[in-house]
């Protein structure tokens, strides 16, 4: 309970005074994301959190309006045709991830400045991952550790043959 309180204030004192600093560089991105390709400044995507939990996390728009929607990048058939000049420069310096310090940090608290970074909502084998870590934790601490190297393999195997029949 104290430490959700201690980590929660901690979280809006660090990114409150981040935000100090930063909100003119918040304004010159946005400024230049307009000056470069038509459509919002913002772009937000459902990802899962803890405990399964959808929430929407906030980035500055990298692509152009027409991507197809809820497709991670890598499976795009030409992803560079789909990101745009200032997107390149921002995801290369990663500054396309600094809304979700004002959104998903210090207004809604979604996130944290310290934790997992939450997969996207279809990102299956990600969320069966972090999960299966999860299961092998708490079975180690219950000392199986033979069964539960076992069934991790078991449930690796099972989500690799799964991802290849879905691709």
């Amino acid at each position: 309970m104290y430490q959700k309180v201690i980590k929660r204030w901690l979280d809006i004192i660090c990114c409150g005074g981040a935000m100090i600093f930063l909100w003119p560089v918040f304004l010159i991105i946005a400024v230049l994301i307009k000056l470069d390709s038509k459509g919002p400044v913002y772009f937000k995507q459902k990802r899962v959190g803890i405990h399964k939990t959808h929430f929407y996390i906030y980035k500055f728009r990298t692509m152009r309006t027409d991507t197809p929607k809820d497709m991670p990048t890598h499976l795009l058939k030409d992803p560079d045709a789909y990101i745009t000049r200032m997107g390149k420069f921002l995801r290369k310096t990663s500054l396309d991830e600094l809304p979700q310090i004002l959104h998903n940090v210090l207004i809604n608290g979604d996130m944290s400045i310290i934790g997992p970074r939450p997969a996207l909502w279809n990102q299956y084998d990600l969320i069966t991952i972090e999960t299966m870590s999860m299961g092998f934790l708490r079975l180690l601490k219950k000392q199986k550790l033979i069964v539960t190297i076992l069934l991790f393999i078991m449930a690796a195997i099972l989500t690799w043959v799964k991802g290849q029949i879905l691709h």
